[in-house]
């Protein structure tokens, strides 16, 4: 585990603290150093790839690793698909990914193969195993393998190392294993990051948004899901994401979800819809039982494809600052945002964009440990409420339009591979 400043300064006393970062700078320069070394090996082993800016442009099937374990980095990773594919259409786009990876992409249409293997992070040699059988077992040979800004792990450098002979392009911390590589920069969002790497790749592009795609199945589950609980055909339904991991420190009062579930029953008819993690039922009870109009919590009971399929079909949601937002934001749902004041928030959120209004308070520099987003008041809310409504009335051509973007014909069963993932 990285050692911060910080853990250091807990741990150790003034007079140790020098000597430890200093271990671990050796340590890493002979890591760096070893790594550096494979390059070298590697040409007498495979003989040379190409390694010219124009044979990177000349790529038509291209790997991608996407290894990332946050729901929101593999959501903000699936514009890079679509951009590529856009830039160039006759290319066949692979993505190895992890678990959580494949529940993003499973129905993707500008994926051309998913494969799902062992994390890398944790092991590393099966992971290697697996996914060359794959490639081989399938006749694909990649000409370039790319790794974004989520999967910048020097795992994920030697997976690609290990993988076939080609090309290796984008952000990592083993630079001595790449051809091409970028650096971060902090002034941009994680998705225009993401994007910078199909200009890397020689490639014209433009700004594209998350997609998280789902299947008529999902669709089927989330339209019986509102039968059971709607109140009628005209009325709103606003999602409500109040949960987040306790570690984050980007809770908002409940009293105040409360006030603006309330006020949106009162004034709109909207219907109330709480969606979470299973561990996150207790909380979203202890908010839905306090509020007066009709309420139902999906919590716990939601694939990533049928979430997104519920969100589609949707009004409006009002969601902190975490994964299912992001979501959200793939399906073009209008959204209220809370975010925390110690976030910058130029890597996640939504910002320009006219159906999400953000709400965030002047920077700070770090969390509290007691901090709660209480700069945000429950009027503020109601009042984005009203205008959003006002500017994207919910209606069903509106959910159909969103359901349109949504709505794939790839099915699971023609990306998952067969055989065990411990191979």
């Amino acid at each position: 585990m990285a050692q911060t400043r910080e853990d250091l300064q807990r741990r150790f006393p003034a007079n140790r603290q020098k000597r430890v970062m200093n271990r671990s700078r050796i340590l890493r320069s002979a890591l760096d150093g070893s790594l550096s070394l494979l390059r070298w090996v590697e040409p007498l082993v495979r003989g040379n790839p190409p390694r010219a800016a124009e044979q990177l442009a000349r790529a038509r099937c291209v790997l991608f690793l996407q290894y990332e374990a946050a729901l929101g980095s593999n959501v903000h990773a699936t514009p890079v698909y679509e951009a590529f594919k856009i830039a160039v259409p006759d290319s066949t786009i692979i993505v190895a990914c992890g678990t959580r990876g494949f529940e993003v992409l499973k129905h993707n249409p500008f994926v051309d193969r998913l494969v799902q293997t062992p994390d890398p992070c944790k092991q590393l040699f099966s992971a290697i195993r697996f996914l060359r059988r794959y490639l081989h077992g399938n006749q694909l040979v990649p000409e370039a393998i790319v790794t974004n800004l989520g999967n910048v792990r020097r795992s994920e450098a030697l997976l690609a190392l290990a993988a076939c002979r080609a090309i290796r392009a984008g952000y990592t911390l083993a630079p001595g294993l790449y051809h091409f590589t970028l650096q971060r920069d902090r002034s941009l969002s994680l998705i225009a990051n993401n994007l910078r790497l199909i200009g890397m790749m020689g490639h014209t592009y433009s700004q594209v948004e998350p997609r998280v795609a789902f299947s008529e199945t999902d669709l089927l589950k989330a339209e019986q899901w509102f039968r059971q609980i709607e109140t009628g055909p005209d009325a709103p339904r606003a999602v409500y994401i109040t949960q987040t991991s306790p570690t984050q420190r980007k809770s908002w009062p409940a009293d105040r979800f409360v006030a603006v579930a309330d006020y949106a029953a009162a004034k709109h008819g909207a219907i109330a819809v709480f969606i979470g993690a299973s561990q996150e039922a207790a909380a979203i009870e202890s908010i839905r039982g306090r509020i007066r109009g009709e309420t139902v919590s999906l919590a716990g009971q939601t694939t990533i494809a049928e979430l997104a399929a519920l969100l589609a079909s949707s009004d409006l949601a009002i969601s902190l600052d975490t994964g299912n937002m992001h979501i959200a934001r793939s399906m073009n749902l209008p959204t209220i945002v809370l975010a925390p004041a110690w976030d910058p928030g130029v890597e996640w959120l939504p910002w320009g964009r006219d159906q999400f209004r953000i709400f965030k308070g002047e920077d700070i520099p770090f969390a509290p440990e007691d901090y709660q987003i209480l700069e945000v008041q429950a009027a503020e809310v109601m009042a984005a409420m009203d205008d959003l409504l006002a500017r994207y009335p919910p209606s069903a051509a509106a959910r159909r339009l969103r359901v349109e973007r949504g709505l794939s014909s790839v099915r699971m069963q023609t990306r998952r591979p067969t055989g065990s993932l411990t191979a």
